[in-house]
């Protein structure tokens, strides 16, 4: 990180008053991760278990939406931001640690027709919250999803590519995403930046859509659209700017496939709301 940036990054987390960690008061226990843009470690803090998310790759803007979202985000399916630790060219971040498996790593097809429910309501009524702060996940995906096995609590995690709406309803942004959950009007090109990046228009209408692809995957054990495609992303990207229907899994029927066709309209606008999804999915 160059010293402007650096100095952005200070600038910020003293304007939101977000509290700033001295390394040497981190004992890191052992690697848990490593992405293309961060690894993250379980660590010792204050006489509790931490995570820190070193951060390798930085990306200005997707960095300053993801402390300013975290940092505002206080609910128990999310895991507790503590502050952040600047270093020289480098930062990091420190949360609670989440004991547990993602959701990928666990066999839905194993788990009971009444935990799958369970953890649906978990991601729906976290989501609605997330949406209430005016706040957009834009990466909603098994892989985010931690269960505390132990205490049947279900974590959203990494809020990489959020964004945070500051009274819009929409926002302007670089295409990001996991293509088997990505909404089809994020491959709508408003413009193309330097770096050949599609710019679209997004909106919490991107997550209600992601959250219907994660319904379909707990309560059929399929990716998204891999039960049509199988697992080949090129070809979804094509289904996805052709905008074909999201295909439910057959073995799905009655009221959850109701919620999934709820949220997986072409047409963004005719979508419902992830509150008025979740007052279906908390009725259940």
């Amino acid at each position: 990180m160059d010293q402007s940036n650096f100095d952005i990054i200070k600038e910020l987390l003293n304007d939101n008053n977000i509290k700033q960690i001295n390394k040497s008061d981190i004992k890191v226990l052992k690697k848990c991760g490593e992405g293309a843009q961060s690894q993250v470690y379980k660590c010792e803090f204050n006489g509790e278990i931490v995570a820190m998310k070193v951060l390798s790759k930085i990306d200005m803007k997707c960095l300053i939406h993801e402390i300013a979202v975290i940092n505002k985000l206080e609910c128990e399916n999310i895991p507790k931001f503590l502050g952040v630790i600047l270093e020289e060219g480098k930062i990091s971040y420190v949360t609670t640690f989440i004991p547990g498996l993602s959701l990928d790593e666990i066999d839905v097809n194993k788990v009971s027709y009444e935990d799958k429910v369970l953890i649906m309501k978990q991601i729906s009524k976290t989501l609605n919250y997330i949406h209430k702060n005016n706040c957009i996940h834009r990466d909603l995906k098994a892989e985010n999803v931690m269960v505390d096995t132990k205490n049947s609590v279900v974590y959203l995690i990494d809020f990489g590519i959020s964004k945070l709406l500051n009274d819009k309803s929409a926002i302007i942004t670089r295409a990001k995403g996991t293509m088997n959950y990505l909404a089809p009007e994020i491959l709508d090109v408003k413009s193309v930046n330097p770096d050949k990046q599609i710019v679209s228009s997004i909106t919490k209408a991107v997550d209600v859509w992601s959250f219907c692809c994660l319904v379909s995957y707990i309560f059929s054990g399929y990716p998204p659209w891999c039960n049509k495609y199988k697992d080949k992303p090129e070809i979804i990207q094509k289904a996805l700017t052709r905008k074909e229907e999201f295909p439910i899994p057959s073995k799905i029927d009655g009221k959850i496939a109701q919620i999934i066709r709820y949220g997986t309209y072409i047409d963004y606008t005719q979508r419902k709301s992830i509150s008025e999804i979740d007052e279906i999915v908390q009725g259940l």
